[in-house]
């Protein structure tokens, strides 16, 4: 059924319950409202909003068709635009008159060029008759639409009446969420560069949970990060500024949070003035350098810090040279990966591949293997036995989870 054809069986039926109202005036008793009268009003109620969700949608479909029809004008209109002031510029340069550099310049909004992908999606949506199927109407689509492209296959005059009524229709391609693992329309889809797919409530929530963690930031799959610009779409602006948020806080070498408990939001370095930050927030004060809260005098937390530094040299740990985070490691290789994705060697602490230290100590990989053997254990099967142990520690040696931008070769050894 046509929009139109569908509006005017609702306006029927919102008539109809306005009839049915009418006609029960003066039944009951003044202020008593009857289940049947309280259904005709949630039901008239639902038509109404039947009706502007059909009209809303009537004007978006009108104003994406005319888009893409004039498209084209559009673009060359802007072209010539560009064309004659960058003339006009040269022309004055050239001619020794006013300078070419106070010529005012058009200001746009900055534009993104659209990837093929993305304009598919925009000219399936613009299509009559395109819904969102539910999970009962995956019969309708072959099994193969899975994997085929994007394509139209067009009507001619000679189809039969119910295709002319229908107007053109498309194949609608659907795919499988990696996370829910739910058949999505492709519309609601984003592919990842690894070839993934992502619907759209599960990419929000990827996002949302890197927020809080942050070995989840940024975003990825496969180990391949996920650019904003490939899921704008699906976040909204409310998401996508939080992310620009956090890509500044995670990325800050020297971190500053208020340091009232009850705030604890992140002071981004533009707010400090002097030796003391003011949070926004709460209008809490905060000392820059001990990161407690402001006073005056020299910092009184000197002597603790000393503390930690000591323990860390007694235990053996390492500090991350971009966050000063401390790390202690119990198995695997010496190669640290840090929650704020920095990467350094846990026996000198240097940034990776930049020393000569060696990969990893053979007790913690003896213990990473007892772990990988234990996990892969069945419940009461005993201690690992040491042939599974020695199976474990040869493929850790060959092809561990360990990513490293090349091979990692002994240096040579000194004579």
């Amino acid at each position: 059924m046509d929009d139109q054809s569908l509006a005017l069986t609702v306006e029927l039926l919102r008539q109809d319950v306005a009839d049915v109202f009418e006609s029960r005036k003066g039944k009951q008793a003044e202020g008593e409202v009857q289940d049947a009268e309280l259904a005709l009003q949630l039901w008239q109620g639902e038509l109404t909003e039947c009706l502007v969700f059909l009209s809303d949608r009537q004007m978006a479909k009108s104003m994406g068709r005319a888009v893409e029809r004039d498209e084209c004008a559009i673009a060359a209109i802007v072209q010539e635009e560009d064309t004659a002031i960058n003339d006009r510029r040269m022309a004055l340069n050239l001619g020794g008159g006013v300078d070419g550099q106070h010529v005012p310049r058009l200001h746009r909004r900055h534009r993104r060029e659209l990837d093929e992908k993305t304009l598919q999606r925009l000219s399936k949506l613009n299509i009559d008759g395109v819904r969102d199927h539910g999970d009962d109407d995956k019969g309708h689509f072959p099994e193969e639409s899975k994997s085929e492209s994007f394509k139209v296959n067009p009507t001619s005059q000679a189809d039969n009446s119910k295709r002319a009524a229908d107007g053109a229709q498309s194949e609608i391609a659907r795919f499988d969420c990696t996370s829910c693992m739910e058949s999505k329309v492709f519309f609601d889809i984003i592919e990842t560069s690894c070839s993934h797919y992502y619907c759209r409530e599960c990419i929000r929530t990827l996002f949302e949970q890197s927020f809080t963690d942050e070995s989840l930031f940024p975003p990825r799959c496969c180990r391949e990060p996920i650019s904003l610009s490939q899921v704008g779409g699906f976040l909204g602006r409310q998401l996508a500024e939080r992310f620009q948020e956090k890509l500044v806080e995670f990325n800050d070498a020297n971190r500053m949070y208020c340091s009232n408990p009850v705030c604890s939001i992140y002071l981004p370095a533009k707010t400090f003035e002097l030796n003391a930050v003011t949070c926004a927030s709460c209008q809490h004060t905060t000392c820059v350098l001990c990161k407690k809260t402001a006073h005056s005098g020299p910092c009184v937390d000197e002597k603790a810090e000393d503390a930690l530094l000591d323990l860390i040299q007694t235990e053996k740990w390492q500090q991350c040279f971009k966050c000063r985070s401390v790390v202690e490691l119990r198995s695997g290789c010496y190669h640290i990966t840090c929650r704020c994705r920095a990467q350094f060697c846990y026996l000198c602490g240097t940034e990776w591949k930049n020393c000569k230290c060696e990969q990893w100590d053979d007790d913690r990989l003896i213990e990473r293997g007892q772990q990988i053997v234990l996990r892969e254990q069945r419940p009461g099967d005993g201690p690992a036995r040491p042939a599974d142990v020695n199976r474990a520690v040869a493929m850790i040696r060959e092809r561990h989870d360990c990513v490293h931008l090349g091979r990692w070769t002994q240096p040579p050894l000194r004579d």
